[in-house]
C-alpha cells in the first residue's frame, strides 16, 4: 500500500474559499500560497472587450452570452505563504 497522505479540502460555502492542501509525507523545505480575493467580473462589456482583444483564439470556444465565459479581475487581494518551516507570511496587494 502507498504512503498514507495527510490533505484538507476547503470549500466555498463553508470555509469561504476552494482549495486544497496535501502534506508532504517526507518532509519538505518547500512552501504554498494561499491567493483570496474577488476576481470575476460580470459585465457583459468586460467579456466583450476580452472576446474583442483575443478574436478567433477565444471566439472559437466561448460566445458573448454562452454562460460559462467570465472575465477575472483580481482585485483585494491577500496572499498567504505557508512554509514548512516558518511562520506564515500574509502579503495584501
Amino acid at each position: 500500500m502507498g504512503m498514507k497522505v495527510n490533505r484538507q479540502y476547503y470549500d466555498p460555502e463553508k470555509d469561504g474559499f476552494y482549495g486544497a492542501f496535501y502534506e508532504c509525507p517526507s518532509g519538505s523545505d518547500k512552501a504554498m500560497i494561499l491567493m483570496l480575493g474577488d476576481a470575476i467580473d460580470q459585465r457583459r462589456e468586460a467579456r466583450k472587450a476580452m472576446l474583442d482583444a483575443y478574436g478567433e483564439a477565444l471566439t472559437r470556444m466561448y460566445s458573448l452570452d454562452d454562460g460559462i465565459f467570465e472575465v477575472l479581475y483580481p482585485e483585494d487581494i491577500t496572499a498567504v505563504v505557508y512554509s514548512f518551516s516558518s511562520e506564515p507570511e500574509v502579503i495584501s496587494f
